[in-house]
């Protein structure tokens, strides 16, 4: 009987001691975590601040970004369909009127 109580006290205090160290190891890889991500922000400063240069385009309301891919205003990249229908929306309007005229 004596010896199932200390076996139980042993057992206990391994149980106990495996618990702090998961926790300090759990703190030390939080501890590691952040200093990679201050190592990020010192070498690339504040990444999420990124504002992207836009330039004008030959058509009203397009850009181009860094990439030289046509995007609207909000940095959304156009698709080739979606820049022809803007490029050439006059055109379509003219054809879209002569085959079904206003009456």
């Amino acid at each position: 009987m004596f010896y199932l109580v200390i076996a139980v006290i042993v057992i206990a205090l391994i149980a106990k001691s495996r618990s702090s160290n998961n926790q300090t190891d759990s703190d030390a890889d939080i501890e590691k975590q952040n200093r990679i991500l201050d190592e990020v922000n010192r070498t690339y400063g504040n990444i999420e601040s990124y504002e992207p240069q836009l330039e004008p385009s030959d058509i009203d309301g397009i850009y181009f970004n860094e990439f030289r891919e046509y995007v609207n205003a909000e940095c959304r990249v156009l698709t080739p369909a979606e820049i022809d229908e803007i490029r050439y929306k006059d055109d379509y309007r003219e054809d879209i009127e002569q085959d079904f005229p206003l009456k």
